[in-house]
């Protein structure tokens, strides 16, 4: 489970990185897509798993959790949006 997250981690980082120096908009898109995507599968991951899994992985697996819903509030506010704009 460690390296599939850094490995999920690693490839968010860098398309976050290509879309912040690049701004296109497909790239926010993108990242914003993945970081959510990312913490479903995470959440539906855990919520599956939790009695078979170790507590260090759960510890693991709920910071990696809240770590791409944090990246995903960084992307909106990035790009000069809040996340009352992406509903009105």
């Amino acid at each position: 489970m460690r390296k599939s997250i850094l490995e999920l981690t690693l490839i968010l980082a860098a398309i976050m990185i290509a879309w912040i120096y690049t701004k296109y908009a497909y790239l926010f898109f993108a990242a914003l897509g993945l970081c959510l995507l990312f913490a479903v599968g995470m959440a539906v991951y855990l919520l599956a798993r939790w009695q078979r899994l170790p507590g260090l992985d759960r510890q693991r697996g709920m910071f990696a959790l809240v770590g791409w819903l944090a990246m995903a509030y960084v992307v909106i506010h990035i790009n000069g949006l809040g996340l009352m704009s992406l509903w009105a």
